[in-house]
């Protein structure tokens, strides 16, 4: 769909994860979500 770089959705209750993929997330899950907040609440703030 031309994002730069792909990117994946996986429904969780739809779907079985690979071991891989459990681990990546249990490693980096948090960090990328409050980078992610992060970002969201700045906006937020800015556009008030």
């Amino acid at each position: 769909r031309g994002l730069n770089p792909p990117h994946r959705v996986k429904s969780i209750s739809m779907t079985t994860f690979t071991q891989q993929e459990i681990e990546f997330l249990q490693k980096h899950g948090n960090e990328t979500e409050s980078k992610w907040l992060l970002l969201m609440l700045h906006r937020h703030i800015n556009y008030m």
